[in-house]
């Protein structure tokens, strides 16, 4: 089965990608409470919707849509919280296995790569929480993609997989600031790769290119900020960064929230484990 599988190198990534999204998806609306830093970027989110005004500045606006396009699909709740973290695990995870078959040349040794990420506790978790890491992460895996394809491809194919690792490279700095040292390391990988081998890259000169990453990407970035045209106030007059969500009088107090996590965290591990005798 599994030398079959490693005929068609596309199918099975999409294998991976399938069984990625079931792992980070079962179970994912719970606990149904905001976690981590949910509590900042889900009532950003939230804000963002209403299109009152900025808040949660520290950041760009490109992973905060995401998570508010999910609330917007799905609800107010935690699946919509979460919907698209799992969506861009499951992402990143097909884009290790791209970016190892690429780079090695050999369905197994991807195969192997995607497997050990998608087991690995970071993807796992981020994939399962409404954050921006998983945001930055998938887009820079695929940035990275991108870069190799361009590497192998004919001069038309590598222009057109250079400019495709541009714009996800400017979508990844459009989710958060700390993607931009990967857009300048990936400036010195093309000097230092192509320095090499002039052949690689499709024989691309290296002033267009990297004048061609840099206005992309730029470009790319500042069109995440394209809901802010809808926007009544200056972010300016916003008011504070970080909302603080007014609870209802009938909405239960921080302790309750901390016990129903504590019930529902057992429940989570009564489901993994039904055949578990405690002796």
């Amino acid at each position: 089965m599994l030398d079959r599988l490693e005929q068609r190198p596309v199918l099975l990534g999409l294998l991976i990608a399938a069984i990625a999204q079931s792992l980070f998806t079962i179970g994912v609306e719970r606990p149904s409470i905001l976690l981590f830093d949910e509590v900042h970027y889900v009532p950003a989110a939230r804000i963002l919707l209403d299109f009152s005004h900025i808040t949660n500045p520290e950041h760009p606006m490109l992973g905060k849509s995401l998570i508010a396009l999910g609330i917007h699909l799905i609800g107010d709740n935690a699946l919509g919280w979460r919907l698209f973290s799992t969506l861009f695990g499951s992402a990143t995870i097909a884009g290790v296995y791209a970016f190892t078959l690429l780079l090695t040349r050999a369905t197994r040794p991807a195969l192997f790569a995607a497997i050990f990420a998608m087991l690995g506790q970071m993807v796992f978790v981020q994939a399962r929480i409404g954050m921006l890491d998983i945001f930055m992460g998938g887009f820079l895996v695929w940035a990275g993609v991108a870069f190799l394809a361009a590497m192998h491809a004919e001069s038309r194919r590598a222009w057109g997989y250079w400019v495709a690792s541009a714009l996800l490279f400017g979508a990844a700095v459009g989710v958060k600031w700390a993607a931009i040292p990967y857009v300048a390391l990936t400036g010195v990988a093309f000097l230092w790769l192509r320095y090499r081998d002039p052949k690689r890259f499709g024989g691309m000169h290296w002033l267009p290119a990297l004048a061609v990453m840099g206005i992309v990407s730029i470009a790319t970035y500042f069109a995440t900020f394209a809901p802010r045209f809808f926007l009544p106030h200056r972010p300016d007059d916003a008011g504070p960064a970080d909302p603080v969500p007014v609870r209802d009088a009938g909405a239960p107090d921080a302790g309750a929230g901390r016990a129903q996590l504590s019930v529902e965290l057992v429940e989570l591990a009564a489901d993994a484990a039904p055949d578990l005798v405690f002796l």
